[in-house]
């Protein structure tokens, strides 16, 4: 006997998020040397999708510890900064997709209340650990 859509909304189910981020804008004076969208999805973990590969932003940090009385700017090359355009966009071409379980019907019930959050964040940090915060 097929199942009617009631009893299907009630069953556990295996949903897909993908968030896909093409370039973002930033106000050319707002400082940002290294970019990080993150997205949050109601209470599941915050999913990071950066501007850079983690080694790299590792290599930042590291080079900032070795020359911590250097500003970021004075660090990084210029050839860094054209990353980012006249304009204030950096092209991003990355996403992350995520997996989980969920009721369909739950689902559906809180996302019509929940919005699904992303920030722009910058991943630079100021303490001696090397890993980014957000």
């Amino acid at each position: 006997m097929p199942e009617t859509m009631t009893q299907k909304e009630n069953l556990l189910s295996l949903l897909s998020i993908e968030v896909l981020i093409s370039h973002v804008h930033i106000d050319l004076n707002i400082e940002c040397h290294l970019p990080c969208v993150v997205f949050r999805l109601l209470d599941y973990p915050a999913v990071s999708i950066p501007y850079f590969d983690q080694w790299q932003t590792e290599e930042f940090h590291n080079l900032k510890k070795d020359h911590p009385n250097i500003s970021w700017r004075q660090l990084l090359s210029d050839q860094f900064y054209e990353l980012r355009s006249a304009n204030g966009k950096f092209n991003f071409k990355r996403g992350k997709s995520c997996l989980f379980k969920s009721y369909f019907k739950t689902l559906y019930r809180h996302l019509l209340n929940v919005p699904l959050f992303i920030l722009l964040i910058d991943q630079i940090n100021n303490d001696d650990t090397n890993k980014s915060h957000f």
